[in-house]
């Protein structure tokens, strides 16, 4: 594999810095750092890299935690960061410019532990929900407990940052619930525990990729070329047994064993993102105290085609 994956952490940023300065390769391209999720938003590109659609001047980092990621863009070491419009709205908000370029395959899941006896959504009144606060997942949360009739007041929301922990706690019986990305619900429910709700299933799509505001105005040949990579990517996902590349991306990723079973949905290309999510989380946030001032869908999404 041409690329060395790495599970990041905020301890180890100053071994990135080496492998992320930002040259040119043999061709004449400037390199592109792009920061992942381990979740199926990231699979795509992975899938790009080992089938060898994925430019050679592209470097892939897996991150553990959002806050990691975040710290790694503030730290200007990536260009383009698999995210979210929450994320999107707080990094322009803190001056951290750049802008939404697609949609990406996002897909968050709600599950229980069965030892609560809780088995749908409407029975979350008082329990205890694993989540990362002030992100995406929380804001799945409250989308999910409010289509329900529940107040997100009225359940307590634990904060568990890192997603493989989360699923951890979850899978001991020390949570009742917990919020994640895809494929951690699945495996979730490999392993028995229940699924309450599910983002692709209710049609929820807030995931984008986000290219920060200088390699939007001066690399935009190379992210053409990376949404190339990524569309070839989903061909071949589309086009093949999830059993013949799941292994390897739980090896990457840092899974847990459950994912190795995981049969990845159907795949669309890249593809603009969609304004009414943009306001309905924008709207979110407003309520919530973590935006200061709306922004307008143009100023955040500026797609490259």
């Amino acid at each position: 594999m041409r690329n060395i994956y790495k599970i990041c952490i905020l301890a180890t940023l100053l071994l990135f810095v080496a492998c992320s300065a930002d040259s040119a390769d043999s061709g004449g391209q400037s390199s592109i750092q792009v920061g992942l999720m381990p979740d199926i938003t990231s699979v795509p590109f992975i899938i790009a890299e080992q089938q060898g659609f994925l430019p050679e001047n592209v470097t892939l980092e897996v991150f553990r935690a959002a806050a990691d990621r975040d710290a790694a863009l503030h730290s200007g070491l990536l260009d383009v960061v698999v995210s979210d419009m929450i994320a999107l709205h707080l990094n322009n908000q803190g001056g951290f410019e750049g802008f939404a370029i697609m949609e990406t395959f996002s897909s968050f899941g709600l599950v229980a532990h069965p030892s609560s006896g809780v088995t749908s959504v409407a029975e979350l009144h008082g329990a205890d929900i694993g989540l990362s606060l002030n992100t995406i997942i929380e804001y799945m949360v409250d989308r999910f407990l409010t289509m329900y009739g529940i107040n997100p007041s009225d359940v307590e929301k634990v904060s568990v940052p890192q997603i493989p922990q989360r699923f951890e706690l979850l899978e001991a019986g020390h949570i009742t619930a917990a919020a994640m990305p895809e494929p951690f619900p699945s495996a979730a429910v490999a392993a028995g525990l229940i699924r309450l709700a599910d983002s692709y299933q209710e049609g929820i799509r807030p995931g984008v990729l986000i290219a920060m505001a200088d390699a939007h105005a001066n690399k935009t040949a190379e992210l053409l070329d990376l949404l190339d990579a990524y569309n070839r990517a989903v061909e071949f996902i589309n086009a093949t047994d999830s059993a013949e590349f799941m292994p390897s991306i739980v090896e990457i990723m840092g899974l847990p064993d459950a994912a190795y079973d995981f049969v990845v949905p159907t795949m669309e290309f890249a593809q603009n993102p969609s304004a009414d999510e943009f306001y309905l989380v924008q709207n979110w946030m407003l309520n919530n105290g973590l935006l200061e001032t709306p922004f307008d869908f143009d100023d955040l999404v500026r797609p490259l085609r």
